[in-house]
């Protein structure tokens, strides 16, 4: 079987505010609340045959503490007549890193500085974002908001009819967040003051408004509306709306219209028409020579109680970035006594929905998608050929083409690659040494942030089995990697690694590879189920079905299914359905084409890839039981057929895995140990989990002995005990360590593979976690250890640096801890030359975490240091670096120790 190394990474989420008047500008935020930064490290050498080894060190892991924290926007003054409700907009975000819900109140200030209170002032939400309150019902808090999420309301309140011309009155509006920091119980809140003077002349006010709050870019067009109104007792004149566009919204031309004008268009470009009837007329000009990009509506004046509105349109421009586009429009006038000053309208957001895009190429330059992904495209990575057991190296270029930051989860099609089996496939970081890991916490490794436009390259490391030669029939091998944008699953794209050689033959129907591949070869049906597939309740579950032409000539097959044995066609369980495809055009039945059950004509000695889509009744229950599905092809030509046997289990959506694959060496008649993670990524408690280990060779004399790690240290030593029986609540976590024993009597350069299998059960609902008979979880993990007098460890340990002042607050450890975002967190690994030979060229390589920076100075036990800069992430190198040729002898050690700054 291939094995695909599944390493985690938490994510740390960036959170992105956007403050803007006229336009805006982007703010990176804290880490998400509950973020796990994990890392992991490696150290290379060249042992004393000159051969390079490498070693994985044990994972770390760092929890995002939520902080509290917010804007309140803005304090204001505003016009208002005796008697009458004014209303004030206001604007709260969260500008902390978790999700948030806070308080709201306003009351009249005390004090001297103010001449009257307002009445009947409350609080009402404003979700069109037009300035005014959506109904009649006051609230006194926000909705629960997630990190950089605005909740908009207004005040209304009303002027006392005793009020007279120049008083004021004076509120203050308070916003209190529900999340208290501990253990320093610290209160985040905000005020806002805001100023009504009362005038007896005329008093205008406008509302800006717009059609619709979000679009893609591009889109529209959208309607912008400034309605105004006179709520004073004498005519207003000379009232001036002005409005500048933010950057990437654009007016359209010649749709402007005035409320007084019903659907007469106005001219855009002549700012000195007046266009209209006497005495009620508008000068109009828009994004002109006369109006200094903007728009600009003059009107001759408004009586009072009158009122109306100015509309135009705007689009959204291409290529914009996911973001959100703030509006504020201007206004003054003459109230009939004197000229007043500039005032603002309400804010109006206009989101850029984000839209995900990748491309997954072998090019450096070249960002587009390959044809078909064939080799020879810009989507297919060659090596033209490799030793048998040597480790091939594949690079690919994960490019995001969208529009938002982005997170591509990278997976690798194991199944259907045409690799030989026992091929493990490694993952790694660009630098091809620090092991890719899950950044979003989501179960797959991934890419980590990339932002538009940007680029990531992705090291797949495929380590051959000593025993596979050959070109595979001329054919090659290849393996497909896709990147899928954590945004949205369904955007995707795939590359493929071809590897050319490696140095050193009736019908068959086969699963997820063709007969040289695949599982299921030879005549069936078999006394098992070859593959078997998950599925929930109304769920689908697909089948991969490789028809392999083994006759003397071409030909076309059917299919059939049944759920008996003898196989009756088309005998199936009631209420389940099963419907054969073709494959869509990605050779992985990731998209169907049309519905048929029999294949294309199929040259000898080739295959055909057909897609079975199990469908399973609504009302299935989930006891873990097989339900056998029995597939037939056969020829109407000849008659030759085979029969495969596959089967269904309906379960809940447990999950069980190990992480990580390990690389090591140990002398002769030595041992060396691996440390690994049993962990739920389910929403099931899981019990019964235990490891076993396999040896690919039993007869090669090597033994091994599992252990809990009860102190997480990654080291076995006196309290650690046997692995026995263990429970995982969903989440949880814990580590083991494997001893590995080599024989006496191996040789020099022999490499052992050791499978680690770990398995556990659904939890069956008694009380005795002795019991096990609920759904059977596995999940596997190899151990490559080689033969050779030179060989090295490496432990990865932190210790949080609260205040970054350059000294450790903690003891180091490997186990995980809290920190704040804006804490540093110090890193020592210490690689040692476990053998009895000296290893030369000896050095550590590790990388910055997401949402991380180096911060101080790296320090290195012997030779000299590469990258690790202050306020730079990127790699970090210590050692055998830049001229440096650092020699271990037995028992000696070297240590990298570097901090690192959270944003």
């Amino acid at each position: 079987m291939m094995k695909y190394n599944h390493q985690n990474k938490a994510l740390i989420v960036w959170v992105l505010i956007f403050s803007m008047l006229l336009s805006f500008a982007v703010h990176a935020k804290s880490p998400a609340a509950g973020t796990l930064i994990k890392n992991q490290a490696s150290a290379t050498y060249k042992d004393a045959d000159g051969v390079e080894q490498m070693a994985t060190s044990n994972v770390v892991a760092t929890l995002i503490q939520q902080v509290g924290a917010m804007e309140l926007v803005q304090d204001q003054t505003r016009l208002g007549v005796a008697g009458n409700i004014v209303y004030l907009p206001h604007v709260l975000t969260n500008t902390g890193n978790g999700v948030d819900r806070y308080d709201l109140s306003v009351a009249n200030m005390t004090g001297d500085d103010y001449d009257f209170d307002l009445s009947k002032a409350l609080i009402y939400a404003d979700k069109d974002k037009d300035g005014l309150p959506d109904g009649t019902m006051p609230i006194t808090s926000t909705d629960a908001l997630a990190a950089n999420e605005s909740f908009y309301f207004v005040i209304g309140a009303e002027i006392p009819a005793t009020a007279s011309n120049t008083q004021q009155g004076k509120l203050t509006i308070k916003g209190v967040s529900n999340f208290v920091e501990t253990p320093t119980d610290i209160v985040v809140e905000k005020i806002n003051t805001d100023t009504v003077i009362v005038s007896d002349e005329a008093v205008i006010n406008v509302v800006k408004s717009m059609s619709a709050n979000s679009g893609a870019s591009p889109s529209g067009a959208y309607t912008i509306t400034l309605s105004y109104a006179n709520k004073g007792v004498v005519a207003a004149s000379n009232i001036v709306l002005s409005d500048s566009l933010p950057t990437g919204m654009v007016y359209k031309p010649n749709s402007a219209r005035w409320s007084e004008t019903a659907n007469s268009v106005l001219t855009d470009n002549d700012s000195n028409d007046a266009q209209g009837t006497a005495p009620k007329t508008v000068k109009y000009c828009a994004y002109s020579a006369d109006c200094n990009a903007k728009v600009s509506a003059i009107i001759s004046q408004i009586a009072p109680g009158a009122s109306g509105e100015i509309s135009f349109e705007v689009t959204i421009d291409t290529g914009l970035a996911a973001s959100t586009l703030l509006n504020i429009a201007e206004f003054s006038y003459h109230n009939g006594a004197s000229n007043i000053p500039v005032a603002k309208t309400n804010q109006v957001p206009f989101e850029i929905l984000q839209q995900p895009a990748v491309v997954a190429n072998g090019s450096t330059t070249d960002a587009t998608d390959g044809a078909d992904n064939k080799k020879g495209t810009t989507d297919s990575f060659i090596v033209d050929s490799a030793n048998r057991g040597a480790t091939v190296i594949f690079d690919n270029i994960i490019r995001n083409t969208g529009n938002s930051e982005d997170v591509f989860d990278i997976s690798i099609d194991d199944l259907n690659a045409t690799f030989p089996a026992d091929t493990v496939f490694q993952l790694f970081q660009s630098d091809g040494f620090t092991p890719l890991m899950d950044s979003n916490n989501n179960g797959t490794v991934d890419t980590g942030i990339l932002a538009p436009n940007a680029s990531y390259k992705v090291v797949l490391k495929a380590i051959l089995p000593v025993v596979a030669s050959g070109n595979n029939g001329g054919a090659g091998f290849d393996v497909t990697k896709k990147a899928t944008s954590s945004l949205d699953s369904s955007v995707f794209n795939t590359v493929t690694d071809h590897l050319g050689e490696i140095i050193g033959d009736s019908v068959d129907l086969t699963n997820n590879g063709d007969i040289a591949t695949g599982s299921g070869v030879g005549i069936g049906p078999e006394a098992s189920a070859v593959t078997t597939e998950n599925i929930v309740p109304a769920g689908q579950a697909v089948f991969k079905l490789f028809v392999n032409n083994t006759s003397s000539s071409s030909g076309s097959y059917e299919l059939q299914a049944s759920s008996k044995k003898p196989f009756e066609a088309n005998v199936i369980e009631a209420g389940w359905q099963i419907a054969f495809y073709h494959d869509g055009g990605n050779s992985d039945c990731s998209t169907l084409g049309a519905a048929s059950d029999t294949t294309s004509n199929i040259a000898v000695a080739a295959s055909q890839l057909m897609c079975a889509v199990v469908t399973a009744p609504a009302n299935a229950i989930a006891d873990a039981k097989e339900h056998p599905v029995y597939f037939k092809v056969y020829s109407r030509l000849t008659g030759a057929f085979d029969i495969k046997h596959d089967a269904v289990v309906v379960v809940e959506q447990p999950a069980l895995s190990m992480a990580a694959n390990q690389v090591g060496q140990v002398e002769p008649g030595a041992s060396v140990v691996y440390s690994h993670r049993i962990s739920n990524n389910g929403n099931t408690a899981l019990e019964c989990i235990n490891v076993t280990s396999v040896d690919l060779d039993p007869q090669s004399g090597w033994s091994s002995v599992i252990y809990k790690d009860i102190n997480a240290d990654g080291q076995l030593d006196a309290g650690d005990t046997p692995l026995g029986n263990q429970v995982l609540d969903a989440g949880q976590s814990f580590p083991i360590l494997i001893k590995l024993f080599a024989p006496t009597t191996a040789a020099m350069g022999v490499k052992n593979t050791q499978t680690l299998t770990v398995s556990g059960h659904q939890n069956d609902g008694d009380a005795d976690p002795s019991t096990c008979t609920g759904l059977i979880l596995t999940d596997q993990v190899q151990d490559v250890t080689s033969i050779n007098t030179s060989k090295m460890s490496i432990i990865k340990e932190q210790a949080i640096d609260a205040d970054c002042d350059h000294n450790a607050d903690s003891t180091f450890s490997t186990t995980a801890f809290q920190v704040q975002p804006g804490a540093c967190v110090v890193y020592r690994l210490t690689a040692t030359n476990t053998g009895a030979s000296p290893v030369k060229n000896a050095r550590i390589d590790d990388a910055a975490p997401t949402f991380t920076q180096f911060f101080g100075v790296a320090t290195v036990s012997q030779g000299n240091i590469s990258g690790g800069v202050t306020g730079t992430d990127g790699t970090i190198t210590g050692g055998s670096i830049n001229g440096a040729n650092v020699t271990l002898q037995s028992g000696q050690t070297l240590v990298l120790t570097f901090a690192v700054k959270l944003d």
